[in-house]
């Protein structure tokens, strides 16, 4: 059976650029997610050592100690946090509700999806966060608290896998993207890197898409689709500095970050902090640029190694939101074993943002 179109989506949906490109961010995003396990630790000369030069597999990846744990093709705890938002926001009713989210992303630490029989899989500074007492009530709170008391300068990627579904959450009001993408940042990063990081995500997504609802997509060819991608990454580098103002060196590494051209500079695998936020979103944006194929740009991404499934799940987000899911490849989306389960939940979210798109 296909399984690469979404079960129980009208499909006149695909056909308009305004949904192909929110299901390629949230599609994509899962498939780098997925992609991203086959390296996920490893270093550049381990990557060459199992694979040599050839494009890694999916979802026949060689298997690690550590990617050993997650059935083929399976996604990570990145898309599971995304899947959270996801599900946070249908609950509460087509609102993003940071106490909601909070108590989902403690049961889940708790117990994973037991439908799905994995658990979170996730750090033990982070579930230490989650697992307080008070997280369900005041997650701020606690956030803060754990992030003073690390000394301030905790800013690891953890959070970041929230944003890009948040920027496809009234898209069209950037102020309400910003404050949505900052308030489920800090339920446990409270970083202002973190938080930064989460706002430009968000808010690249948001503007990708609002160009595809108002029919200023500019589609018809590379050139123009890159024309577009630099006018977006623009308006969002000038926002972002400006709330960084207050530390140049953080708007100086912020802005090497968003203009990079070269995924090696990035190190993504040599650092004290594989998962630095500037990292992954760093990895994101030049896969934003990339004019290789989502199979070949996800590949190079993969092959840096380091926190490579967070580096992709970004990636794929941004490519993805740009490309428009008829553009993912098809045999990756069919081998992925709980994509049906997922379609269902994407129907219900799609369902709320045509609701609020016709309001």
């Amino acid at each position: 059976m296909d399984r690469s179109n979404i079960m129980g989506l009208d499909k006149q949906l695909l056909e308009d650029p305004f949904y192909d490109r929110l299901l390629g961010c949230i599609y994509g995003s899962v498939l780098g997610d997925a992609y991203g396990l086959a390296t996920e630790l490893l270093n550049k000369e381990q990557i060459i050592k199992i694979y040599g030069t050839n494009p890694i597999p999916f979802p026949s990846n060689i298997r690690t100690s550590h990617s050993c744990r997650w059935f083929r093709g399976d996604w990570t705890d990145e898309s599971d946090q995304m899947i959270l938002v996801l599900e946070s926001f249908i609950e509460s009713g087509g609102k993003v509700d940071e106490v909601n989210f909070a108590k989902k992303l403690q049961k889940w630490v708790t117990n994973g999806f037991p439908e799905l029989g994995d658990t979170a899989g996730i750090g033990s500074s982070f579930s230490s966060i989650a697992l307080q007492s008070q997280f369900t009530t005041n997650p701020f709170y606690v956030s803060e608290k754990n992030w003073v008391t690390s000394g301030r300068r905790s800013a690891t990627n953890g959070s970041l896998p929230r944003a890009p579904i948040l920027g496809c959450i009234q898209y069209d009001k950037l102020a309400t993207v910003i404050s949505n993408s900052s308030a489920l940042c800090k339920v446990t990063h409270f970083d202002q890197r973190c938080i930064i990081s989460s706002n430009v995500l968000a808010i690249t997504v948001a503007m990708l898409l609002n160009n595809a609802a108002t029919k200023k997509a500019l589609l018809s060819s590379t050139e123009r689709k890159n024309d577009e991608v630099d006018h977006v990454i623009e308006e969002v580098a000038k926002g972002a500095c400006s709330m960084l103002s207050s530390s140049i060196q953080e708007r100086v590494e912020f802005e090497e970050i968003i203009y990079n051209t070269s995924l090696e500079s990035l190190n993504l695998a040599y650092s004290d902090s594989l998962s630095y936020v500037f990292k992954a979103l760093g990895a994101g944006f030049w896969g934003l640029r990339s004019n290789y194929s989502f199979k070949d740009t996800l590949n190079l991404v993969v092959r840096e190694g380091g926190d490579s499934d967070c580096n992709a799940f970004i990636c794929g987000a941004l490519l993805g939101c740009k490309n428009g899911y008829s553009n993912l490849p098809k045999e990756w989306l069919s081998s992925l074993p709980y994509k049906e389960w997922l379609d269902q939940k994407v129907v219900k979210f799609v369902e709320i943002i045509k609701k609020n798109k016709k309001d």
